[in-house]
C-alpha cells in the first residue's frame, strides 16, 4: 500500500516538488540507486525548486537518503514478521516471545 501525502498549506509548486521527490525515492528503492546517483539527482531536482534547505547537500541527502531505505526495510521485515505471526498461528506452534 502506498500512502501520497500532499501538503495543503502550502503553494502549488511545493507539491509538485514534494511529488518530484517522492518519485525519486521511490526510484531509489525499487532500482537500488547508489547513494552518489540520488545525490545528483536530488541537488538538480533542489535546484529545479530553488529549494533552499538548511544544512549542506551531503547532509540532507543522506539524511533522506537513509530514511526512506531504513523505513522502506523495516516495513519488509514487519511483513515478513506478520507472515510469519500467521504461519505460527495455522501450524498451532507458540510464537517465540
Amino acid at each position: 500500500m502506498r500512502s501520497t501525502i500532499i501538503c495543503l498549506w502550502l503553494p502549488a509548486h511545493r507539491n509538485d516538488m514534494v511529488a518530484d521527490l517522492r518519485r525519486l525515492v521511490d526510484k531509489v528503492i525499487a532500482d537500488g540507486l547508489p547513494f552518489e546517483q540520488f545525490k545528483t539527482q536530488f541537488a538538480e531536482l533542489a535546484t529545479q525548486y530553488n529549494w533552499a534547505f538548511n544544512g549542506g547537500l551531503n547532509w540532507r541527502a543522506r539524511i533522506i537518503y537513509d530514511t526512506n531505505l531504513y523505513a522502506s526495510y523495516n516495513r519488509g521485515r514487519l511483513t515478513q514478521q506478520l507472515a510469519l505471526k500467521t504461519v505460527y498461528a495455522l501450524l498451532a506452534i507458540p510464537s517465540p516471545r
